[in-house]
């Protein structure tokens, strides 16, 4: 056992009504998979948990992986975490502080993210919202590019085409998803995987792959 580490899990015995496309954590199904507790920090942690997740007619229970970076105690607490699955610190330790459900569709659990491309319909009005901030965070990088591109750096003329790009993701969102879709299309065909180079395309897919996380189907990817 951790030394300075004190978890208070109180589950609610009876389980929250979950919405259709949603899934919620069922916290004392994790498990740790791999890791090391007596090593130092930083490291990674692996661990499954097990979760509820609405369809149309039935609710699945669908185990899933995650794995994360902790750089401390804090991370430990906080981060090695079910879903959805709220830690606070508490009068004695880290303390156990409910479940949110989350979008099916948003989320790096592969399980999860297979079961929703395969078993449900999106949810339009949650749609429009992600789409909404989405344009929102497109603008807001479009212009760091944009004057990124105004540098003498011989990266500049990558940096100004992907800022047009993403300006023009922006601009047609959330009416149309055109342009948003033939980019993910290209993370598709390229098995999610981005050049590290400094390129124009590099740039656009790598904001698109995280900003845009619910719609891409990372679970495709080896």
């Amino acid at each position: 056992m951790r030394t300075g580490l004190i978890f208070l899990f109180i589950l609610n015995s009876t389980a929250m009504a979950l919405e259709y496309g949603e899934c919620e954590a069922l916290p004392n199904t994790k498990n740790y998979i791999s890791s090391d507790f007596s090593a130092h920090y930083p490291k990674n942690v692996t661990f499954s948990c097990k979760y509820r997740c609405a369809g149309q007619d039935s609710v699945q229970i669908i185990e899933g992986n995650s794995t994360v970076h902790v750089a401390n105690v804090t991370d430990d607490a906080k981060k090695v975490v079910c879903q959805g699955v709220k830690v606070i610190d508490g009068k004695w330790g880290y303390e156990y502080d409910g479940v949110t459900a989350f979008y099916a569709f948003d989320t790096k659990i592969r399980p999860i993210k297979a079961w929703a491309f395969s078993s449900i319909e999106r949810n339009p009005e949650l749609e429009l919202v992600l789409l909404e901030n989405l344009k929102k965070q497109l603008r807001t990088i479009a212009t760091s590019y944009a004057i990124a591109g105004s540098t003498p750096s011989k990266y500049a003329i990558e940096f100004l085409n992907a800022a047009q790009t993403l300006s023009n993701i922006a601009q047609e969102l959330p009416q149309s998803t055109e342009l948003l879709d033939k980019q993910i299309q290209l993370l598709v065909e390229l098995g999610g995987q981005t050049s590290k180079k400094t390129t124009a395309q590099s740039l656009t897919l790598n904001v698109v792959k995280t900003l845009g996380s619910w719609l891409n189907p990372h679970h495709l990817y080896k």
